[in-house]
């Protein structure tokens, strides 16, 4: 972690399985850089010092339908350096997060929730 960087205020009993850098893609507005977390117990996103005015997210595991990966404003999939993690939630929402490897982020959450095993390829 660097400087810039906050860590995850962990609840009890919850440990950290995976986390890497990420920006946060709102609807409207600029992008938000931080770090995405997956616990035992939900998704999170912490966003840097320079953003410490913006909230960080996050959504129980039980409210994660999945995660998938898709193309700059919504398109599909076609190149994985503009390709963007999708989070849908079961309440018809989606979050969306740029990664430094969002082909290989989406499938490892995907495991990540079914089964909390990293296994050998976490990033």
């Amino acid at each position: 972690m660097t400087i810039l960087n906050r860590s995850l205020a962990l609840l009890p009993g919850e440990t950290v399985l995976w986390h890497g850098p990420a920006m946060k893609l709102p609807e409207v507005g600029l992008s938000i850089g931080g770090t995405l977390y997956m616990t035992n117990e939900r998704l999170a996103f912490v966003p840097n010092r320079l953003r410490s005015a913006k909230r960080f997210w996050s959504s129980p595991s039980s409210e994660i339908m999945s995660t998938g990966v898709e193309g700059p404003l919504g398109v599909p999939y076609k190149s994985m350096i503009h390709s963007i993690v999708v989070v849908h939630l079961f309440r018809d929402e989606a979050v969306r997060f740029r990664t430094s490897d969002s082909e290989k982020t989406a499938p490892l959450l995907n495991s990540l929730l079914r089964n909390g095993d990293v296994g050998g390829d976490a990033p």
